[in-house]
């Protein structure tokens, strides 16, 4: 980490001049933003999909670096950062060859990945402070569609901001080294490929519980994108508020709506079948065989190698299947009339654009579409056979869920310790305050539109929850007995990590439906029967700290995040349903050790954060593990049971798809590994809390 040793005040001047420039802010350093005028070309529509417009976006941060190379100590580069941001003011006046939104883009990623910035703690304004129409819903079409019933889900304001974040902390096409910046050398994050189709089916397996739950079926795959597109999508009034008298300088903001049953142009469609019968056949060739990192740089070719000339050639070979794809769908607009009079400047659909993509139903259809491409490839591998599993022992009665409200209630000292010493001494009593069912509410917010309209919405909430494990640790390792000459087995520490996921109950025979909930590491004492308490605002895969409340103060913005890469911790848990939706919680526990990455510091929960350095340079994903492991693989025998089932006893059981333990039976939990437990829970929707 590069020691921070600059003035703080400086830092603090200079995030202020960031704010500004990003939010078009008031500033002593910054004049009044220039605009096109009538006769004036206008630089090409910021399309963040575009492969000659992503790699400008690398030709500008370049520059910026360079700039900062030349500094000799922490207090020159300080000064030189705010040189960066005049040259950034200057290049968004420049108003006949920057697209302002790409200049914006360029800083963003300057921002969040460079090591000086990242360890002095500047940061980039939330998305309701940079672009606050954003944010406001749209609508499915038809309006009263059955689509419309899950509008909440994915017009959450930190849901797409989330998208948009992690975005420019994964970048397309890779980011410049900071000290040797090179436009024909760049790089991207630690298995950003495995990463970006993880984190996409993770996003696809959250909204197929909340589909299920209001009676749709999980998202169907666009194969035949040829075919007329049911699902529509109509942006909130601001986004889609021009005409052909609206200035250029404003159509760089809009964006038009898709009509029900509209069709892609052909002519694009080609791009798309040339990438997935590229891919598909090397699956069929092997090319990808056990290598999800490669096949996911394939399908969202970032940079496989920092050779500009290797990534060109990867290019060409597999195509830009994601990304055409985007380009594809925006591409279909509504508003016919007006894209023949505006040409190039004609806004285009939501999915094109980071922040809003996650708005139209259409982008998941997509994204599942190249998720099956993914899962083609993973269903060839062999099923897991976890023969490293270390030796310890949990079992479904072992998992207990209890909220938070109800350990204030009866130990209000606990928390200090997360009821860490409550658990125990209390675990399995009559007196544990231990829920079978947790609970989710919809909560309001007020956005603010323009012209100060408040816009109301709801947003789901969970109500707080600790889990509690109990893990029995067996290991044990060889010592020599002094008295007797003999090398005796003694009981050894563990290091574990445990790994949380929950799935609606029928959903459970599909292994890619499985949400991970949180992952982590525990060090067990030798022989400890070990009783481990965990707060579900600490969960790995959320954003840090988790955000319970909203302040939507118009300059506000959360000044103690230390890692905004994550899930919104309000959309941890599913919805459920109000009479109670059942779902599996499945616990497995594997070896530390031998998940640990070589040569990283990380300690806590295995999760990245996508900002951290470590030794200068982006830190390494501190999970050896192929990411969703150990629902990475296919299932043995096409069965949740089998795959995890103690070898000896597979042939004595039922291996249906179907089959698996359930937690009111403790019968066959005989068949399970010992470190894996799994059992019921209900989530049901509530008014209160």
């Amino acid at each position: 980490m590069v020691a921070i040793t600059v003035n703080k005040d400086k830092i603090k001047l200079l995030q202020n001049y960031i704010d500004a420039i990003l939010t078009n802010g008031d500033h002593e350093r910054i004049k009044e933003r220039k605009r096109l005028k009538n006769g004036q070309k206008p630089p090409p529509r910021w399309n963040p999909f575009k492969y000659n417009q992503q790699q400008i976006v690398i030709e500008l941060g370049v520059e910026y670096m360079q700039i900062l190379l030349s500094a000799k100590n922490d207090d020159e580069k300080i000064d030189l950062f705010f040189k960066v941001a005049d040259k950034v003011q200057a290049q968004l006046n420049d108003v006949t060859t920057y697209d302002p939104n790409l200049v914006n883009d360029a800083f963003v990623i300057l921002i969040n990945n460079h090591p000086a910035a990242v360890a002095w703690g500047l940061k980039t304004p939330s998305l309701k402070r940079i672009s606050p129409i954003n944010l406001l819903p749209g609508q499915t079409l038809p309006l009263d569609g059955p689509e419309s019933r899950i509008d909440w889900w994915r017009e959450d304001p930190s849901l797409n901001e989330s998208h948009q974040h992690s975005h420019s902390i994964f970048v397309p096409n890779g980011i410049a080294d900071a000290n040797f910046p090179n436009k024909n050398f760049t790089y991207t994050k630690d298995r950003q490929g495995e990463i970006f189709i993880w984190s996409h089916k993770q996003m696809l397996a959250r909204y197929d519980a909340e589909r299920v739950a209001v009676g749709l079926d999980p998202v169907v795959p666009l194969k035949n994108y040829y075919d007329p597109i049911p699902e529509g999508y109509l942006p909130n009034k601001y986004l889609r508020d021009y005409n052909e008298k609206t200035s250029l300088s404003d159509l760089q903001n809009k964006f038009d709506y898709r009509l029900p049953y509209s069709s892609i142009v052909k002519e694009d469609g080609a791009l798309i079948d040339f990438a997935v019968t590229a891919i598909n056949k090397a699956i069929d060739d092997g090319l990808f065989y056990n290598d999800p990192e490669k096949l996911g740089l394939t399908i969202n070719p970032d940079r496989y190698d920092p050779d500009i000339l290797e990534d060109n050639e990867w290019r060409e070979k597999f195509g830009r299947l994601h990304a055409s794809g985007h380009i594809m769908f925006a591409n279909i607009v509504g508003n016919k009339q007006l894209k023949d009079a505006l040409k190039s400047n004609a806004p285009e659909g939501v999915i094109l654009n980071f922040s809003t993509s996650c708005k139209d139903p259409l982008f998941y259809r997509w994204h599942r579409f190249i998720d099956e491409i993914f899962n083609r490839c993973i269903e060839k591998s062999k099923v897991r056979i976890f023969t490293d599993a270390p030796n310890v022992f949990i079992k479904s009665s072992d998992i207990v869920l209890a909220f938070k409200d109800q350990l204030l209630k009866v130990n209000p000292e606990g928390e200090k310790d997360r009821w860490q010493k409550y658990g125990e001494k209390n675990f399995g009593k009559p007196n544990f305050p231990f829920t079978n069912e947790l609970q989710t509410r919809m909560m309001p917010r007020n956005l603010k539109g323009p012209n100060n309209e408040i816009v109301q919405i709801e947003q789901l909430f969970p109500r707080e929850f600790y889990y509690f494990f109990k893990v029995k640790n067996n290991t044990k390792k060889d010592l020599y007995d002094a008295k007797t000459g003999n090398i005796i087995k003694v009981p050894a520490e563990q290091h574990i990590t445990l790994r949380v996921f929950i799935v609606p109950e029928i959903l459970a025979h599909d292994r890619k439906q499985w949400i991970e909930l949180d992952k982590f590491k525990y060090t067990l004492k030798g022989d400890e029967y070990a009783v481990i308490s965990r707060a579900c605002e600490l969960s790995s895969v959320i954003r840090k700290p988790a955000q319970k409340v909203f302040d939507d103060t118009p300059d506000y913005d959360i000044s103690n995040d230390y890692c905004s890469c994550g899930w919104p911790y309000h959309l941890l848990l599913p919805r459920g349903t109000r009479e109670g939706m059942k779902f599996k919680l499945f616990v497995f526990i594997s070896d530390w050790n031998v998940d640990k990455t070589p040569g990283s510091t990380t300690e806590g929960s295995l999760s990245t954060c996508g900002r951290k350095i470590e030794n200068g340079k982006p830190a390494k994903y501190p999970d050896s593990r192929n990411l969703g492991y150990p629902f990475d693989r296919p299932y043995a025998n096409n069965s949740l049971l089998s795959t995890f089932a103690k070898q000896q006893d597979l042939k004595s059981v039922n291996t249906s798809s179907t089959d698996f333990p359930r937690a009111e039976s403790n019968d066959p939990e005989d068949y399970w590994l010992d470190n894996v437990a799994m059992r019921d829970v209900t989530i049901k929707w509530v008014d209160e809390f």
